[in-house]
């Protein structure tokens, strides 16, 4: 993933809810809390730290659990790859990747101990 696809997506200040939403589904992959990934205001400082690019570029689907997984899903079960690019192209890269991740953390049974 590009620095501009995340760094676009933080300057929202009120973004549209199927931004926010895809937001929060990559936050929650990524093992945030829940209450960090629902605040927008959160979501703003991680996807402005340099770190997350690192993040998203090394996911190791074993260190997602399964339960953070179904919880992403859940969100973006709500939206389809062309309602989302309707919103923002940015969040449709971030959807896109996001799916991906989701199956890939089901495909191995999420977080290995």
């Amino acid at each position: 993933m590009e620095k501009s696809t995340i760094s676009n997506l933080k300057f929202y200040g009120k973004p549209p809810v199927a931004v926010k939403d895809v937001v929060s589904a990559l936050i929650l992959i990524l093992g945030y809390e829940t209450r960090i990934a629902n605040n927008w205001g959160e979501c703003q400082k991680i996807l402005g730290d340099f770190g997350i690019l690192v993040k998203i570029n090394n996911f190791d689907p074993t260190s997602c659990t399964l339960s953070a997984a179904q919880e992403s899903e859940k969100i973006l079960d709500n939206y389809s790859m062309e309602s989302i690019r309707k919103n923002d192209l940015n969040a449709a890269k971030v959807f896109k990747w996001t799916k991906s991740m989701i199956e890939k953390v089901k495909s191995v049974g999420g977080l290995k101990g």
